[in-house]
């Protein structure tokens, strides 16, 4: 008697199967229609946030880092933003290269990295986003040498989750060595909107002679 009343359980089981009458529901996937008629997008998934490049030769990350380092001219604003920095105001790119590659907030960097780097090739990584609250729709970064050239603003659009934009720019061989920056401009457009920076990274990609011949 048990067997027969198993048997026909799992026939009644196999019957609303067959007729598309199981009360499971099924797990839309991204990109389908869920039964809400609500479209998941891939925007709509967290994404997990950029990491430093591993091989970089710095790393400016620490909230408190990234405040105490990044200098500022006046009419650009540098502060805290939880564990990030925020950065507004500022010049346009175009007014920007008027002043100088220094028109931006800038970060020096290491006279090691410097050495290293002249006569070779850089890539500068930025994880940035706009602010729901006055956020920049366009922002822009160089790398300069200060004293033999400079690589010009690279301009990016943010979202607003971080990102990792990066440029790489060939460093003309150094004279009396004044120290590398990297410059950011948090406004590319001049309207004095704002970005968040997680971190900046600075990675050797090809060394110069000098670095080489320290390896």
């Amino acid at each position: 008697m048990r067997i027969l009343k198993l048997l026909s359980a799992v026939s009644v089981a196999a019957l609303l199967v067959a007729c598309g009458n199981s009360n499971t529901t099924p797990v839309p996937d991204a990109g389908t229609e869920a039964e809400t008629g609500t479209e998941m997008r891939a925007a709509d998934v967290p994404q997990a946030e950029p990491l430093p490049p591993a091989d970089a030769a710095v790393v400016f990350q620490d909230v408190g880092r990234l405040v105490e380092r990044l200098e500022a001219p006046a009419g650009l604003t540098v502060s805290a933003s939880g564990i990030n920095a925020r950065l507004s105001g500022g010049p346009s790119a175009e007014t920007a290269l008027q002043i100088g590659p220094l028109g931006g907030a800038t970060l020096r960097l290491p006279a090691a990295l410097e050495r290293s780097a002249s006569g070779g090739r850089v890539r500068v990584t930025i994880s940035a986003r706009t602010v729901a609250d006055g956020g920049a729709q366009q922002f822009a970064a160089l790398y300069t040498t200060r004293e033999v050239g400079h690589s010009g603003w690279t301009r990016f659009t943010p979202s607003d989750q971080f990102q990792a934009f990066s440029f790489e720019y060939d460093v003309p061989p150094m004279v009396d060595g004044r120290r590398d920056y990297v410059g950011i401009l948090p406004d590319a457009t001049g309207s004095g909107q704002a970005i968040e920076i997680a971190f900046v990274a600075v990675e050797i990609v090809q060394a110069g002679p000098a670095g080489i011949a320290e390896d």
